[in-house]
Order: C-alpha cells, then structure tokens, then sequence
C-alpha cells in the first residue's frame, strides 16, 4: 500500500495537529482502532461550515451593492438624458461598467454577473438588506436562479 508521508499530511493543513488523524497507510481505519478525537473532527467541521456560511453572505453582500449601484447609475443616466431606462441607459451603462473593468473579462461572464447582481439587489431592497446575515443553505447562484416574477412576488 502506498504511504502518506507526515509532511505531505502537514502541508494539506495548517494545523499540524491533524497529521495525527490522517492515516499513515490507506488500511489503518480498517486494521486499527483510531485515536481521532470527534470533538476535535467536529468543531473543524462547524468553523468550516461557519467559514463557508460568511463568505456565501460576503458574496450576496457584495452582489447587492454591485447591483445597488447598477440601478442607481442605469436611473440617474435615464432621468438625466430623458430617456427609457430599460433600452438607452442600459446601453450607455454596459459601456461604462465595460470601460472600468479587465479587458480580459468576457461578455457574458459580464453579462451574468450584472443580472446576478441586480436580482440580489432587487431581492433584498425588498427584505431587507439585514436579511443576508440569516442565510446558512442558499448559496449566492441558488438565489440568483429565482425569476423576476419569483422576486416580484415576496
């Protein structure tokens, strides 16, 4: 069987303290009794899990104040020029976000990430920005995938 080194195992993590836990050989779990402390195996889980819940809100966060600023700069443009702000002013707006943006970002990863934004927006003006720091199951393209008409009706 092949072996796991202990430094292979300690630059995995960064807690030289799970190289104790990690098997030395692919059978031990199965051949020997292990001395894993659950507790210890638990709480990672739970900061993992803790980790992975703020930074899901982080993105939502900053989806919304992206999409915050796309509306607000899509509806000044239009009652500055007087014109409609689902046709023009999302023309002159895309221009504008291109412009300040990587050139190497593609259209339609642009594309996505604005519809993304404005959903997330539109979502939470409506609830309620606090409302994020409550979300631990949905992820940010879980919410993304809702309709207008999903958004409109809550």
């Amino acid at each position: 069987m092949a072996e796991v080194s202990k430094n292979s195992s300690s630059s995995i993590s960064n807690n030289n303290a799970d190289s104790d836990v990690i098997p030395t050989t692919l059978n031990e779990t199965e051949s020997q009794p292990s001395n894993t402390s659950f507790t210890f195996l638990y709480e990672k889980l739970c900061n993992a899990i803790f980790l992975a819940d703020r930074k899901t809100q982080e993105e939502i966060f900053c989806y919304c104040n992206f999409g915050k600023a796309l509306i607000q700069r899509r509806n000044k443009l239009a009652s500055k020029k007087q014109i409609n702000p689902e046709s023009n002013a999302v023309r002159i707006l895309n221009k504008e976000v291109r412009a300040q943006l990587p050139a190497n970002i593609s259209g339609a990863l642009l594309w996505k990430r604005i519809e993304k934004a404005k959903k997330h927006y539109k979502l939470f003006n409506v609830i309620g920005m606090d409302k994020i720091y409550r979300i631990h199951s949905f992820s940010a393209d879980s919410n993304s995938k809702m309709t207008n008409k999903d958004i409109n009706t809550l």
